[in-house]
């Protein structure tokens, strides 16, 4: 009776262990961990309003990864990732893949800021943008509209690029 007992405890123990180390522990993470800054190109009309500027066929190529990003033909809107490791990051733009002799470089200045997200998420950086360095073979200037790279999707876009 005893020998029963022991063996029927111990199958028990072992079904208790394979079922708890089957569980999983962490939720999984349901939220965006990236941020993005979101860049808009505009032109000037005639009366000084200002409109969004289709870009032909637009390339961004990040200049510190060699990261390059292709967007769809006649965009204005772009989201570009901010270097979590440095205080800025430059990129070089191509408005039109066909004129590759017209390439802007622009360097994004910026302090970052560590966030936490939740237990399954873990951390990400939040930006605050400084300054904006560019050349101006094809830009005109460039303004930063709102410094506060988050995840707050309903903000209005953080730079616009004047052509």
């Amino acid at each position: 009776m005893i020998k029963k007992d022991a063996l029927f405890l111990a199958c028990l123990g072992a079904m208790f262990f394979f079922l708890t180390a089957c569980e999983q522990d962490r939720d999984p993470c349901l939220q965006p961990t990236s941020v993005p800054m979101r860049v808009i190109a505009k032109r000037p009309l005639t009366d000084s309003t200002f409109v969004d500027s289709l870009l032909p066929d637009p390339v961004w190529l990040r200049i510190d990864t060699a990261l390059g990003l292709v967007y769809p033909s006649n965009t204005s809107s772009f989201s570009l990732l901010l270097s979590p490791l440095t205080d800025s990051c430059s990129y070089a733009l191509m408005p039109d893949s066909s004129a590759a002799s017209s390439i802007d470089t622009l360097t994004f200045y910026y302090n970052r800021n560590l966030h936490f997200l939740s237990n399954a998420c873990g951390f990400t950086y939040f930006f605050s943008l400084q300054r904006i360095r560019t050349t101006t073979n094809n830009i005109d200037s460039v303004r930063i509209i709102n410094s506060d790279v988050n995840l707050n999707a309903s903000a209005p876009e953080h730079v616009q690029i004047f052509f």
